[in-house]
């Protein structure tokens, strides 16, 4: 028990530090309002929340703009992006040719069977140790695998 309050306690201090960074470097770039792209981060806290979880490069995952669903759809077979905004998720978004082979190899890195897919509505998911990797219906032509933490 004790384990979990420290776990849970290490999340909103990861949670806390990564809001006041974001929030310096909207400080640092209001000079800049001239410009309407967000400048991406990393996201090392992501590597923390998803511990358990494989087949990611975490060096390379990105932290999300105020707008997570803008900044995964204008980057298709892009990077994974980050967030702890409403929940903390990874996510990105492939065209429908790469989609099912990115989701088969994080099945396969995080042994998962494709055959113990649940359903949440018309969303596939899979349980894995500490998170669900889901794969929601395609939207114009985009698919999105999304990995929600949870304990």
């Amino acid at each position: 028990m004790g384990y979990i309050v420290i776990f849970f306690g290490v999340i909103v201090f990861l949670i806390l530090i990564n809001h006041l960074m974001g929030l310096r470097q909207t400080d640092n770039n209001s000079d800049n309002s001239s410009s309407n792209r967000h400048s991406y981060k990393n996201a090392p806290s992501a590597k923390f929340a998803f511990m358990k979880l494989k087949g990611i490069d975490f060096n390379n995952v990105l932290e999300s703009s105020s707008n997570l669903l803008n900044d995964v759809i204008s980057d298709v077979n892009g990077n994974w992006y980050f967030s702890n905004e409403k929940m903390i998720m990874l996510m990105k978004s492939f065209t429908m040719n790469s989609a099912n082979t990115a989701l088969d190899d994080l099945l396969i890195f995080n042994n998962l069977d494709i055959n113990d897919v649940k359903y949440n509505g018309e969303i596939k998911y899979w349980k894995g140790n500490g998170f669900n990797i889901e794969f929601p219906p395609e939207k114009q032509g985009i698919r999105i695998i999304v990995i929600t933490h949870w304990i």
